[in-house]
């Protein structure tokens, strides 16, 4: 409902400054007259009013007044605000999706966002730099353990020369930027999800995400307007669909390659993710497992030696191993690559080792017994009371 209000009108009457007899008559003076019919003319004669040049000296004699202490309006900086320490500790918790849009509830987490919390996050980042998969022509001889400690580069801090001689040093001065768009990556990878989350997928929720977001920001570096570019976009069109969507033409031939590139880079994305959500204690019980794995193939190729030994010099048979090496060779020493099958099958190897363990160390305290008997000289067992008389 509209509210009205007074609006003044003036018109010709006398001025308070003609009832000075020094003062000329002015030009123009003013009267205020009655807006309404219920106002009356007592109420607005009762009202004082002033010329317009006795107004402005009036402000200006204001203006240059010193106003009292009292009537100063706090300044900004006294205002409350959020210690940075404080907002620190919350937003180390926080989701990595949701930093970009916390930065928009105002300019004091703003700024603590782009100052602290880049700073406190970049001391704990890792440089990552990954050489290719395991089928790859420089790294498919590699045994799994080599090809994991070689794979995977990670830049830490050391005491080498900046020399030519000693390899390539590269000094990254825009972590700020790296950080920011890894936040805006992780925004818009969780609106994905969020968007498709009733939708069907081709691989799983998160990996089809990753390769759609990974096919928007590979095209929009693209020029349609040159040759080569104008292919590859045809290519990312025709690859794999995704969303559980059919399509009745797929790559094939040399046109593969940007496909196989593809899925090598999502699993590694996936390993790595896996590897950084993964909880200390899931990944200390993993850890756990290869290392008692690692005991267990150790005592097995011990006895296993001592089998061997013993064949050789009493029985004079051939090598029959304990142990077939060779179905190790497709084993992952990574524990990360580990499928929940995997896992299950080496604790049940490890449990019925355990159980065994007490009936294997004697068979192995006689197989040593064994083999030390038989490398001592002949001359040994002249008096040992055979019944075979030669």
């Amino acid at each position: 409902m509209a509210i009205l209000r007074k609006r003044c009108l003036f018109t010709e009457a006398s001025d308070s400054e003609q009832e000075q007899g020094n003062t000329p008559p002015p030009i123009c003076s003013l009267r205020k007259v009655p807006q309404f019919r219920h106002d009356s003319e007592s109420d607005v004669n009762n009202t004082r009013f002033e010329s317009p040049g006795k107004r402005m000296r009036r402000v200006h004699n204001v203006a240059s007044d010193p106003v009292p202490a009292s009537h100063i309006a706090p300044a900004a900086a006294s205002t409350l605000r959020i210690p940075p320490e404080l907002i620190l500790a919350v937003l180390q918790y926080a989701d990595p999706a949701e930093i970009a849009g916390l930065r928009l509830l105002s300019s004091g987490i703003k700024k603590d966002i782009d100052t602290y919390l880049l700073h406190h996050t970049v001391q704990r980042v890792e440089l990552i730099g990954y050489l290719g998969p395991k089928k790859d022509r420089l790294l498919e001889r590699l045994a799994s353990e080599d090809y994991w400690g070689f794979a995977l580069l990670v830049e830490r801090e050391g005491d080498e020369d900046d020399e030519p001689g000693n390899g390539l040093f590269i000094r990254a001065t825009n972590w700020k930027l790296v950080l920011m768009n890894f936040f805006r990556e992780e925004r818009a990878l969780k609106s994905l999800m969020e968007e498709t989350k009733e939708d069907e997928y081709t691989y799983n929720h998160l990996e089809d995400s990753l390769r759609h977001i990974r096919r928007k920001r590979f095209r929009s570096k693209l020029d349609k307007n040159h040759p080569e570019d104008c292919r590859t976009i045809w290519k990312i069109d025709h690859m794999s669909t995704l969303w559980n969507k059919h399509t009745y033409f797929l790559l094939e031939g040399a046109y593969r390659k940007m496909e196989l590139a593809e899925r090598y880079a999502v699993r590694t994305l996936m390993l790595l993710r896996k590897e950084a959500s993964m909880p200390n204690r899931k990944r200390d019980a993993l850890n756990k497992i290869v290392a008692e794995r690692a005991a267990m193939r150790k005592g097995l190729q011990q006895v296993d030696q001592l089998f061997k030994n013993w064949q050789e010099h009493l029985l004079a048979l051939p090598y029959l191993s304990l142990e077939r090496l060779h179905l190790d060779e497709d084993f992952d020493s990574n524990p990360l690559t580990w499928s929940k099958r995997v896992i299950y099958r080496e604790l049940d190897s490890l449990t019925r080792w355990k159980r065994q363990k007490p009936v294997i160390e004697p068979i192995a305290s006689v197989l040593d017994a064994a083999n030390a008997a038989a490398t001592l000289d002949e001359a040994a067992f002249d008096d040992d009371g055979s019944e075979y008389d030669f």
